[in-house]
């Protein structure tokens, strides 16, 4: 934007903009809270940590934008991912948002979006057709396409829902949808290209359904803490959808570059030629910012690039052997999998000055007796062999899924004995439902065996395998009702046996894994900590809650139960209903210091006022054990060490479960970065050897300084210690103080209570993170009575975009406008001398090339005015 451009959109007149806003008179912080530079400090969004900040500005700074967020679980990728929504809604002519999320968690990214953000979003619900806003309006859709014309513009649906049955291609594709302007896929990894045993790739309907709409929509936002679950030939597919140059859409050229990444030197020239042109198609048609690399190799990508135009391959792979050290940066800096890749781990943060605390990790080894080692081997013969012979009768041309149910079930069954009877019961009871149909000759009644065992996390697990859902048959549809009503009573015996032991093993040797969780609950407590006891499911928390409520009549400790279905507090033997915010506020009260949790509080539930927490059962699958870890085990955790226990059976198939997740973490590892050890080393050594791998640690060390050196671009110029958004909340609190009276202060947490004009009290913090962190729609700023009298507003579209000082025509950084509400005397202003570090620049990444359908160009978020005029 010129000098001349500039007078036309600066508004002298400010009334021209107050009557806009409907607002008389114009305040600086009306103003100040619109500016896209300010958007952090906005109020419009939740207070964010810097790294927070840092992973949206680097998705904002591309055009389009298309990311995979893929922070460690417990960093706050959800967030991330939101506030890069609500920007691109507000500033980038973003209309129409369809956002994919699994089942579980589409209540809460509503609610989510609501409060913290802001936004209204329309929740689909499939079984009453209608869309409903998180203001309880309803928008009834009936039979027509739930995408399509009579849809609204902001949409939360179910990924599974959206994905399609077995003989659909899902809803995006359907020629009658209405494409959004922005998808964004919450757990992504469900979208992949998995290889079956016979290494041949197969697509998940998920991915399907993306591949054929992901050049047609513009700006695509994928989160996952796993984008790659068993090989990096998954997280190669999920960048597919995003764009890749040509030559890096090859899996062979994808899976080289990791090779060439952990080479300490390049000795095949074929290799060093390939480098050279990964390296070129990546500079060429992404256009990335070179700004990353150091003054040497910048010099050094001239090098190559002058020597890939002449064509001369020999000349290439010795420049390349020569100098591969320095290369092997650029190529890590530049490699399209760190361009589209937004990624923060604890161990770079750590090194920047975050504090996470120290993860005790321990393991309650329980003594296997012969009887339950006996009984668990018959449950997984039966689970093997009588189990799914009726499932193969009724379902007889959808077998391939019988696996994945078994996977399910038996998760549950090895959760605890008391989970194991009460499935086993429950199948017992669905079975003798069937057996009721055949022996009376209902055989027009409906029925489907595996609606009892499978909830909604369970169906967002099977869906990242691509399972099938099963439809409600009848049995007079069947070809041969002998050989079902065979396969049915040979399963009812079975299950009856195995019910009968089940109980007589309670009885007499009891659940040592329910028993022993809760004396060594009880232990915690009673040491003056607060601790959570974690199960994947609800049997186990009722068994858990018996065995508790016999054992602590000689304390009488108040405790809360949170399942996602249900939340109450019981003190005194009284229970009340309450939510979450409720459990979290009574725990760092310290009036309940225990808390049995189902796999729901894993989402959204941060309960770092507990200093312990004990996996019952052990998920099977890295991403959401660390999801239960990271409920204490995480930012704002006042403990300087948590404790962490895994409740096991040496020998069981938990054990070999372990395995599995320590092996997918050292893959992850190298692909994607590192995860935190979520397993003790007693564990790990009883399961692996240990080995080190030095290249593998010399990835971890080049991908955190790039993250270092981006976080560090945040800090403001005056205060190190600070970033700019802490400074300019520390300034707001300096304001607040100025203005109104401050009643209390509580200095350990640095949370200060006000009174405001109208006599309300309020709380602030000029911490990052909080609920209280102060913003510029702080109330007790926007009682403020300062008017603007030096400043120009300069104004872009429909908002303006940056403060210019009348006198010198130079922009004004917002810090400084604060200070002179301090200090009215001061007549000095700071201004801005280069682009602001905590506006994103779409111009760093171009990705056009990647999409076919019509993108608008990118919005004008700040004016390019020369300083000196």
């Amino acid at each position: 934007m010129n000098f001349e451009n500039r007078k036309q959109i600066i508004l002298k007149d400010k009334k021209a903009l107050d009557e806009q806003d409907h607002k008389d008179p114009f305040q600086e912080y009306d103003i100040l809270q619109k500016l896209p530079v300010n958007f952090f400090v906005s109020g419009q969004i939740p207070s964010l940590y810097i790294h927070q900040e840092r992973a949206v500005i680097d998705a904002l700074s591309r055009w389009p934008v298309r990311a995979l967020f893929a922070d460690e679980v417990g960093l706050g990728k959800t967030f991330e991912a939101a506030a890069t929504l609500v920007f691109l809604h507000q500033y980038c002519d973003v209309d129409r948002i369809i956002i994919l999320t699994p089942k579980s968690v589409l209540k809460q990214w509503q609610d989510e979006l609501y409060s913290q953000f802001r936004t209204n979003a329309w929740l689909y619900d499939s079984t009453k057709k209608e869309y409903i806003s998180a203001k309880g309006q309803k928008i009834k859709i009936g039979n027509k396409n739930p995408l399509g014309k009579n849809s609204p513009n902001l949409i939360l649906m179910s990924a599974q829902y959206a994905r399609g049955t077995k003989n659909s291609i899902g809803l995006l594709p359907k020629q009658d949808t209405l494409l959004p302007d922005l998808l964004v896929v919450d757990e992504a990894h469900s979208a992949r290209i998995s290889e079956d045993f016979t290494g041949k790739s197969k697509k998940t309907k998920m991915y399907k359904m993306l591949e054929e709409v992901s050049r047609k929509i513009p700006h695509i936002i994928l989160a996952t803490a796993t984008p790659m679950q068993k090989n990096a030939s998954e997280y190669h597919a999920m960048l597919k959808l995003l764009g890749l140059p040509k030559i890096w859409g090859k899996k062979e050229n994808f899976l080289d570059s990791l090779k060439f990444i952990k080479a300490d030197k390049i000795e095949d020239l074929s290799d060093a030629n390939k480098i050279v042109a990964l390296i070129h198609h990546t500079f060429t048609t992404m256009n990335p910012d070179l700004s990353i690399l150091s003054e040497q190799e910048n010099s050094i990508l001239l090098s190559m690039e002058t020597l890939y135009k002449n064509k001369d391959n020999f000349e290439k792979a010795i420049f390349v052997q020569k100098e591969w050290k320095t290369i092997k940066s650029i190529f890590i800096k530049l490699h399209p999998a760190k361009l589209l890749t937004i990624r923060n781990t604890r161990r770079s943060l750590t090194e920047i000055g975050y504090k996470f605390p120290k993860r005790n990790l321990h393991e309650l080894s329980l003594y296997e007796s012969d009887r339950v080692k006996l009984f668990y081997s018959k449950v997984y013969n039966y689970l093997k062999n009588e189990c799914f012979s009726i499932e193969r009768e009724l379902y007889s041309n959808n077998r391939k899924n019988l696996s994945l149910i078994k996977t399910s079930l038996q998760q549950r069954m090895s959760s605890s004995l008391f989970s194991c009877m009460t499935s086993l019961e429950r199948r017992s009871k669905k079975i003798e439902e069937i057996q009721e149909c055949l022996y009376s000759k209902y055989l027009d009644q409906k029925t489907t065996i595996f609606s009892s065992e499978i909830d909604d996390q369970d169906h967002d697990e099977l869906l990242e395998l691509d399972f099938e859902n099963y439809e409600d048959i009848t049995l007079n549809s069947l070809n041969d009702l002998k050989n079902l009503a065979k396969a049915v009573n040979t399963e009812y015996f079975s299950l009856q046996a195995l019910i009968k032991e089940v109980k007589d093993l309670m009885r007499c040797e009891g659940d040592q894994k329910i028993e022993k969780s809760i004396d060594l609950a009880l232990d915690i407590v009673n040491s003056d900590k607060s601790v959570l006891l974690f199960s994947r499911y609800t049997d186990t928390i009722k068994a858990l809650l018996q065995d508790f409520d016999t054992k602590n009549r000689f304390h009488e400790y108040a405790y809360a139960i949170y399942t996602g279905d249900c939340s109450y507090i019981i003190k005194e033997n009284k229970s009340q209903t309450c939510t979450k915010d409720q459990i979290k506020e009574a725990l760092f009260s310290k009036k309940i210091k225990i808390v049995f949790c189902s796999d729901a509080a894993s989402e959204g539930l941060n309960l770092q006022a507990a200093h312990a927490l004990i996996n019952v059962d052990v998920p099977w699958t890295p991403a959401r054990l660390e999801q239960r870890i990271g409920r204490i085990a995480r930012l704002g955790q006042t403990a300087k060490e948590v404790d962490i226990y895994n409740v096991w059976y040496p020998h069981s198939v938990e054990a070999k479960m372990y395995r599995r997740i320590q092996k997918r973490l050292e893959e992850t590892n190298l692909a994607i970065g590192e995860f935190p050890e979520i397993v003790s080393e007693n564990i790990k050594y009883s399961i692996l050897e240990d080995k080190t791998d030095q290249s593998l640690e010399m990835l971890k060390n080049i991908r955190n300084d790039i993250q270092k050196q981006a976080l560090n671009q945040l800090w403001s110029n005056n205060e190190n210690a600070l970033s700019i958004s802490d400074s300019i909340r520390k300034t707001l609190l300096s304001v607040c103080q100025k203005e109104n009276p401050l009643l209390d202060r509580d200095d350990v947490n640095r949370i200060y209570t006000f009174e405001t004009a109208n006599g309300e009290h309020v709380k602030y913090t000029d911490l990052p993170g909080q609920k209280e962190s102060l913003d510029l729609r702080s109330i007790p700023l926007a009682n403020s009575t300062h008017y603007i009298n030096r400043y120009d507003i300069v104004k872009t579209k429909d908002y303006p975009i940056c403060l210019m000082d009348k006198r010198t025509h130079k922009l004004i950084k917002t810090e400084s406008i604060l200070q002179n509400l301090l200090d009215s005397t001061n007549q000095d202003l700071i201004y801005y001398e280069s682009y602001p570090q905590t506006l994103a620049n779409p111009k760093k990444l171009d990705l056009t090339f990647s999409v076919d359908a019509f993108v608008k160009p990118f919005p004008t978020l700040w004016a390019e005015i020369d300083q000196g005029v």
